[in-house]
């Protein structure tokens, strides 16, 4: 079981906005980053669930979420409260998400936690790491052309519907406390799915990544997701 303090940790850092080379003035971004201190030290490590056996465990793990945010310093944003929606959709890319959760589960699941995004007629876009055609071309594009096509229905097979070890849900045109909400959801369903193997990612389109490709955008967002739950330690 995650404990409290931990989980609570993980889901400020996914409140984080991703960005490459923000367009935020070097001390807009400092200024963002003091908020997410003064969140994260409201928790703090004695927060943290104390084993019997001491307390170097729960030092580790706050160790480990000071220094991700330390280390990329200036590549990220919190998220704002303004309730503004981005990019093309609502659209909802599901990246290497099992197949067992079927796209009528998803809208369910959309339909508690993104209301707004699902009367609207929130689009889903099943994507897997083979479909090179795609994560080739900027994401601007691919946005664009997965919100009005109408995608093969996923596969069930042995290489599909191995769990991947990190699943990336990307958000097109969603307010931000709707995506956080519908995520959350999301986010148990997918590890319930996975047996516990899969942690997924979340992003929002933001207008600096839409010139990148799309494998570009989900290599980074997978990379910085795995050093901030500390799948490498």
């Amino acid at each position: 079981m995650v404990n409290p303090g931990l989980k609570k940790a993980i889901q400020l850092l996914l409140l984080i906005l991703f960005q490459w080379h923000s367009c935020c003035a070097w001390t807009s971004r400092h200024a963002h980053r003091a908020k997410i201190w003064e969140e994260l030290r409201e928790i703090g490590p004695d927060s943290f669930y104390r084993p019997a056996s001491g307390t170097s465990l729960q030092m580790g793990l706050w160790d480990s979420v000071s220094n991700f945010l330390s280390e990329r310093d200036g590549e990220f944003v919190k998220l704002e409260t303004s309730d503004d929606a981005y990019g093309p959709g609502p659209l909802l890319v599901l990246y290497q998400i099992p197949v067992g959760i079927e796209d009528d589960e998803i809208q369910d699941m959309l339909s508690d936690g993104a209301p707004q995004a699902f009367q609207s007629g929130c689009r889903l876009f099943r994507l897997e790491e083979h479909d090179t055609e795609h994560l080739k071309k900027p994401l601007s594009e691919f946005l664009d052309k997965a919100l009005h096509s109408i995608p093969s229905p996923p596969q069930r097979n042995d290489a599909v519907s191995k769990p991947a070890p990190i699943p990336v849900l990307l958000f097109s045109g969603f307010q931000n406390r709707e995506m956080m909400d519908a995520f959350k959801i999301l986010e148990e369903e997918i590890y319930a799915e996975s047996g516990g193997q899969s942690s997924p990612a979340c992003a929002k389109a933001v207008p600096n990544a839409m010139h990148k490709s799309l494998g570009l955008v989900i290599e980074g967002i997978s990379g910085d997701h795995f050093s901030a739950i500390g799948l490498n330690a």
